[in-house]
């Protein structure tokens, strides 16, 4: 047979299957185009329907609100379900408040076969606070496999913890795809409330926070390590006290803050860092309410004086009543400061030891140095009837003495102190008043028949109502022999 006409038909045949191939590449462009078309038609239909329904929920009211939010969560589309979700965290945004039906939708979605909707009714259960949430998330998190529905739950559970919890919390824990930074929320609030076994469980979870990059622990997880960790725990911690990223910083010292061992690491970094004022503080007046704690925390550098007063204010009222004197002393507090922290030992319910009068004693003291006689005084008479100490006592009976001047109560001053010297004293230490004046002339009067011609001038001298010397008096100062006006010449009034 000739070849060539043996070639014809293989010819042809291929041919055909060329045609064939073009045909179905034909088709499938035209099957593909027409498909995308449609696509098209229907996204547009479906935005359209999107922007209706967002229109129609801003004319409604709260309950019809409500009503198209379950609707939508009950439409089989997952964008008018995610529309659901949008216009609820609107309403909530808005203190809208829902019916009832709303809080049921999200709880059927917790079994949704749609893990992003599970997610979202999760987060839905905790913000609308539904009563039944801790065991709603609780049973959920138990069935849940996928971490991005998981995650909600835990933050739920971080927020009502529950004995129930522990197990599935400490496999998600434990998940090298777990939401890690929920699962540390969640087990931190587990070891707030005491949940965990400290013997089982304790380890596992250190050993996971020393296993993970550092990168993906959060402050739950900080907190912790510095719980359950050991001192090389402790020291990795205080290193990320210099870390260039704030947040972190932060979250280091507070983590710090929740085990006596961080303070003093913490203590020593606040030294250089004005920024840790804050956690160093806490952390002193929860482990350190002592005076020495107290002078560690006024030495702290700080940038805002308001949040220092603060943390003054609380450690004071820590700092158990028999040891403030001595704290205040110690730490060198000015005055405003010290009679911030020591007048709370004027409190009725404050028993008043040796060591409390002590406190009064010296707060007496401040106010009087202050020029504030009315508070002096309170102070020095609430250790009336109350046994002190000899020193102790006559120097509340100067103050109450001294007070009473300053508040020109002269005649109940003299009930309490009748020594000339004593008056003659004071009235030398006086400011240049009108109420220096008056007590010149009380003196005069109260000591009439005991003093002498020299001492009612010099009386009338130092209280401005002198006239001329007589002839023939060589006195300059007018000083009282015998009462040591003299020796110390720059005396003041006021009282250290």
């Amino acid at each position: 047979m000739d070849p060539a006409s043996e070639s014809e038909p293989a010819k042809g045949a291929s041919d055909d299957v060329e045609r064939a191939e073009s045909d179905t590449m034909l088709w499938k462009d035209r099957f593909e185009s027409a498909q995308a078309q449609l696509q098209a038609v229907q996204s547009a239909q479906l935005a359209e329907i999107l922007e209706l329904y967002s229109r129609l929920h801003i004319e409604l009211d709260d309950a019809a609100r409500s009503e198209l939010i379950v609707s939508l969560f009950g439409d089989d589309r997952l964008a008018i379900r995610l529309l659901g979700f949008s216009l609820v965290d609107r309403d909530l945004s808005s203190s809208t408040v829902f019916e009832p039906g709303v809080g049921e939708a999200a709880k059927a979605m917790l079994r949704d076969a749609n893990p992003e909707i599970r997610s979202k009714a999760a987060s839905l259960v905790v913000r609308l606070v539904l009563p039944d949430a801790m065991i709603l998330l609780t049973d959920a998190l138990h069935t849940e496999s996928e971490p991005i529905a998981a995650e909600p739950m835990l933050a739920g559970i971080a927020r009502w913890p529950s004995p129930e919890s522990v197990d599935d919390v400490l496999g998600w824990f434990l998940r090298d795809d777990a939401p890690f930074g929920a699962a540390c929320d969640a087990a931190w609030s587990l070891e707030n409330q005491q949940l965990w076994d400290k013997e089982a469980d304790h380890p596992k979870l250190i050993e996971r926070l020393r296993a993970v990059e550092p990168a993906s622990i959060n402050e739950s997880g900080m907190k912790l390590i510095a719980m359950l960790g050991n001192a090389d725990d402790l020291e990795i911690l205080g290193s990320m006290l210099v870390s260039d990223k704030l947040a972190r910083r932060n979250w280091a010292a507070n983590a710090l803050a929740v085990t006596p061992r961080g303070v003093d690491l913490l203590v020593q970094s606040a030294g250089e860092r004005p920024g840790l004022f804050i956690a160093a503080s806490d952390a002193l007046i929860r482990y350190r309410a002592t005076p020495v704690g107290l002078q560690q925390l006024v030495s702290l550098p700080h940038s805002d004086d308001q949040v220092r007063l603060d943390a003054i204010k609380r450690m004071g009222l820590a700092i158990e009543n028999d040891r403030l004197t001595e704290a205040v002393r110690l730490a060198g507090l000015d005055h405003a400061h010290s009679v911030l922290l020591l007048r709370r030992l004027l409190n009725s319910n404050v028993q008043i030891t040796q060591r409390v009068s002590k406190g009064i004693v010296l707060l007496a003291e401040i106010e009087l140095n202050q020029q504030r006689p009315n508070r002096a005084f309170e102070a020095a008479s609430a250790l009336d009837g109350v046994e002190i100490e000899a020193p102790d006592r006559l120097k509340v009976d100067r103050i109450r003495w001294e007070s009473l001047v300053l508040l020109d109560k002269m005649q109940d001053a003299f009930a309490i102190n009748s020594s000339f010297f004593d008056w003659a004293g004071l009235l030398r230490r006086f400011p240049e008043t009108e109420l220096r004046a008056r007590m010149g002339v009380f003196m005069l009067e109260a000591f009439k028949d005991s003093i002498d011609g020299q001492q009612v001038l010099m009386i009338r001298q130092i209280a401005g109502l002198a006239e001329d010397k007589p002839p023939g008096d060589d006195s300059e100062t007018g000083s009282i022999p015998g009462d040591g006006s003299n020796d110390d010449p720059e005396d003041s009034f006021a009282t250290d």
